[in-house]
């Protein structure tokens, strides 16, 4: 009787385990570096750009240098790229379209780990 009640135990505790939900694998964040072109190829600066995840990953993004570009660790993956109201201090700020002021599925881009550019029109 002790033996099957131990093999009862074990075999509900194994049972049990492979009922639970597998662990979700994130990929590790990478290095992207990235370029933002203004309409008539600009580039701006000071702004600060956000990269909002479209899956379960943490947000990215990064200053503005002078020739527009910024370098960010993220995850590979989908994201929405914008500029929200904290820029609206900067020049610069005026000329980002409208589009581009808030997270809108339009402005999409998916990070490979490749350079990027972002051309707001």
């Amino acid at each position: 009787m002790r033996i099957a009640t131990v093999m009862l135990l074990a075999t509900l505790g194994l049972g049990l385990l492979g009922c639970s939900s597998p662990v979700e694998m994130r990929p590790e964040p990478v290095e992207v570096k990235g370029t933002v072109k203004l309409p008539g190829g600009a580039s701006p600066k000071d702004l600060a750009i956000t990269l909002q995840p479209q899956q379960n990953s943490q947000p990215g993004g990064g200053k503005l240098d002078a020739s527009g570009s910024f370098t960010t660790k993220i995850a590979p993956g989908k994201y929405i790229a914008y500029f929200d109201e904290s820029n609206s201090k900067h020049a610069a700020y005026k000329s980002i379209p409208e589009k581009y002021r808030s997270p809108a599925e339009e402005n999409s881009i998916t990070i490979d780990g490749q350079p990027i550019t972002i051309t707001v029109k």
